[in-house]
Parts: structure tokens; sequence; C-alpha cells
């Protein structure tokens, strides 16, 4: 049997750290290291901690030193890098490296060589809250006020009308009768797999295609196996084998990766607790939040339809008792299911507009709101009602209002925990 790091001596027994990441090779994992990278200045004072610079110069004063900030003369203390080209976006005239400069790129942020702008608003399509709509102010969504409901469409073009329940409205679903919610459409054709016949548009109809996802009209099928050979071990041609693929049948989606994720704040008016802090580690695959904020999500850009989701969390502190938890099948802030656990029962300070009272104990909910994040929103999440019924911890449940969306972490009012080992697997149909 091969062994894992499942298997390994842990390099941080008594914190998680399931990349097991050791910067300077010395036993010790970072996590726990005090100076991951040995030079003799604690991780806490070092504006480099991951980077051997014991001179600590900083150029731009951002809090970053030169030695490892992305734009050294630039200040940009969050260090942004769309392209993952090792160059910030501070300093690059072409922020998503699509060969196409900053002042002449209608998408600066999402690549999009083509520069498609089908509405001629002055908008590339792919960054376009309303594609199909003439909007070059992008009026956006409705999340400064109580009524939000972050989606990612434009409030011009925003009907609400779904008739699948799949969370993408019939104006802007690849297939508005079939729930598809992660929209693969192979072939580029606009017509969703869920819905076209011939998800490659090679002529032959998916029912008799030995790869679905694949041009092949010769059909040849060397060792008789039923999958031809266009396909063999990567159904989705997408150069991650499928054994390795935590969705074969999805060529946009070739890892668990949580590094680009979209904060959603549920309850944002008022200040008696900030907003959620996120840290990014192990490649996207774990994330620690370590502020006591109010509630609120990491929420990844991946669409499902169906999938399994596994999460290892930790509260790495003693500090406070309150929530943390996932969610899936989200489409909106309005709109979403969430996995929620509290260590000790109690009731919720603020007592406008109502007085909340949560519940030791593991539970789920279905966030259905008219109102959209806010203090009702808030108090929603606390307790916990199936019709005027409270309802507890039921084992399995089954719920059919939402039909797929995306996955995030949440957090409520507790303090660093730890999201570890983050780990998705598409299921079903064109996943």
């Amino acid at each position: 049997m091969n062994a894992t790091y499942h298997c390994q001596k842990d390099n941080c027994p008594m914190l998680p750290n399931s990349g097991q990441e050791d910067l300077d090779m010395d036993g010790k994992g970072d996590a726990c290291d005090p100076d991951d990278d040995n030079d003799d200045i604690l991780d806490e004072r070092d504006n480099c901690p991951l980077v051997y610079n014991p001179r600590q110069f900083d150029s731009d004063r951002d809090g970053v030193g030169d030695r490892c900030d992305n734009c050294p003369f630039d200040s940009n203390p969050l260090q942004e890098d769309t392209d993952d080209n090792g160059e910030g976006d501070a300093c690059s005239i072409d922020i998503d490296g699509d060969e196409v400069l900053n002042d002449h790129d209608n998408c600066p942020l999402i690549y999009n060589t083509n520069q498609r702008d089908t509405d001629l608003d002055g908008v590339g399509d792919q960054c376009d809250n309303c594609p199909l709509l003439h909007n070059p102010m992008q009026v956006p969504e409705k999340h400064k006020s109580l009524k939000a409901h972050i989606d990612l469409v434009g409030d011009m073009c925003d009907d609400n009308v779904d008739i699948d329940e799949d969370g993408h409205q019939n104006s802007m679903d690849n297939c508005p009768y079939i729930a598809n919610s992660n929209q693969a459409d192979h072939d580029k054709d606009g017509k969703g797999d869920a819905c076209d016949h011939d998800d490659d548009n090679d002529g032959i109809p998916d029912d008799r295609d030995n790869c679905r996802l694949v041009p092949n009209k010769d059909q040849l099928d060397s060792d008789g196996d039923g999958s031809g050979d266009a396909c063999f071990d990567d159904f989705d041609n997408d150069s991650i084998p499928d054994a390795l693929d935590p969705c074969p049948m999805n060529e946009d989606i070739g890892s668990t990766d949580f590094r680009k994720f979209q904060v959603v704040l549920l309850d944002p008016k008022g200040t008696t607790q900030s907003d959620p802090l996120w840290v990014i580690r192990s490649q996207g695959t774990e994330l620690l939040q370590t502020a006591n904020s109010d509630p609120g999500i990491a929420l990844g850009y991946d669409k499902f339809s169906s999938v399994d989701f596994s999460v290892t969390f930790y509260v790495n502190t003693n500090r406070d008792d309150d929530y943390a938890g996932i969610v899936f099948a989200y489409q909106s802030s309005r709109r979403f299911y969430v996995v929620m656990w509290k260590q000790v029962s109690q009731a919720y300070w603020e007592k406008k507009p109502t007085k909340a009272f949560g519940t030791a104990g593991v539970s789920i909910k279905l966030v259905n709101s008219t109102t959209g994040p806010g203090e009702y929103l808030r108090n929603a999440l606390v307790v916990v009602y199936e019709g005027r019924d409270i309802l507890s911890d039921s084992g399995a449940v089954y719920d059919h209002t939402l039909a797929g969306g995306r996955l995030g972490l949440f957090v409520f009012s507790q303090e660093h925990v730890l999201f570890s080992d983050l780990k998705y697997e598409c299921r079903g149909f064109a996943n």
C-alpha cells in the first residue's frame, strides 16, 4: 500500500495543517513554526514570513517586504495577482494576462482574448453583469441595501424568473427548463450539455457517442471497452486524468481550489462586529477565518449541479462558542443551504428586530429569504424553524427547493475557525 500524508508523521501534531507545509525543512510545519523562513525574525513581525529577508527592506511601505512583494515599488498590501504570473495587479499593464493591455481591455480583470461585447456597451461579455443589455455603467447588485441578493447579475437585467430553480434566471440560463446549475457547455454552442443532444457537436448523438464531450466522428475504440480512444482516461479532455479530476465530466473544474472566492456579508448593517477575515492556505484547500465577525461566507466561484463536499473544520481557540459551518447550493444571498455547528446554546445579544436564541449542536437550514442580508436574515440563521415547529438535527434531509449552486464556508461571531482538507467531487450528469 502506498503511503499518503495521512499515514506520515504530522509536523504540527497539535495544530491542523492538512498541507503539511514546511518551508525551512526543519521538521516543524509552518502552521506551528514561529519562524518559517529561519531568518531569526518571528513570523508575527516578519514582513516576508515565508522568504528569508533579515534586513526587512520595504520600499513602498505597504507592510510587505521587497523580497516577497509582487509590486515592490507600488503599495499593494493585499498582493492581488489576477493572472498568477508573479506580478501584482497594482503594477501590471495586463492584469488578466490575455495579451490585451488594461487600457484597451473591455474586461481588464477577466481573461477574454476575443473581447466579445454583444450589447456594445464597452464592457466585454465575460465580465458584463447584463451581457445582452446595454449598461455601460454596470449598475451593481443591491449589495449595499438590506434587500441584497448577490448573484453576479446586474439589477438592470435581474428579473429572478428561474423556472427550473437552478440559480440561473431564464434569460441567462443555457437550459432554462432543465436544472443545470453548473451551466456546462462543452461545444460552446450556447445550449447547455444537460439539454444538448450532441454535447461535442461531432454529429453523433450523445446516446450513441463513445466520447460524449470530445469530437470523434471515427468513434475509434481500440480496446473495445465502450469508451473511445479520444477520451481515454480523460473524459472531458481537460488534460487532467480522470483518476485525479474531481469533476471528470466538466472541463471547467480541475481541482478543489478556494484561492479565489467571493466575500458575502449576511448582516452588513451596523459595526458591532467586524467582517470575516479569511487567510488562504495549502493552495486553496485550507482556509482560516481569524475574526470574531458578523455572519459571512467565503464563496467559491465553481458551480455544481450535484456534488460531494467534504470539509474538516476546527475552532482553534477556547474563546467564544458561536457558529461555523459550510454553505452549499448557493444561488444568491437570499437562497442557499447552510450546515451549522454551535458548541453552547445562548441568546443572541441584539434585541432587534426580535430576540433570537441559538441552540447547541449541528443543524441544517434552507435560507429562502425575502429580505436578503440584514438583521432578519441574521436572526433566521440563529433560530431554526420548519413551518411553525423548531427543527433540531434530524439525520438525513431531502429537500428539492434549490437545484444546485456554489459552495462556501460560513462563520458567525466565531474567531479562529480553520477549514481544512477541503475537497469536492462532482456527481451526476454533465458535472
